[in-house]
């Protein structure tokens, strides 16, 4: 089974107040393989460059990913192991800004 559609990619930077400061939205591998190319199951290596803009404030920034639909901005969903709902984002990490 192959996904239905094709969807972009998103990496934000989240400021400690929940404000996106940074993004890099994309398709996967710089669009040479689309979703709707993908195999249930099937582990796409992708990258993506999160420019952080100067000045900003010190704290601890979250890192986030997840996928969207471009025509509506739908997220979406993210399932936990026990495939339980999870919300529309996962944390990859935070980056300590001093």
């Amino acid at each position: 089974t192959t996904v239905d559609r094709d969807y972009t990619v998103f990496v934000h930077v989240v400021s400690p107040a929940g404000i996106t400061v940074a993004q890099a939205d994309g398709e996967p591998q710089q669009g040479a393989l689309p979703t709707s190319f993908w195999e249930r199951g099937e582990l796409v290596p992708d990258t993506a460059v999160v420019n952080v803009p100067a000045g900003l404030p010190a704290g601890e920034y979250r890192l986030i990913l997840g996928m969207y639909e471009v025509a509506t901005g739908q997220r979406l969903p993210v399932k936990d192991a026990n495939g339980q709902p999870f919300g529309d984002s996962i944390l990859l990490g935070s980056i300590v800004v001093n």
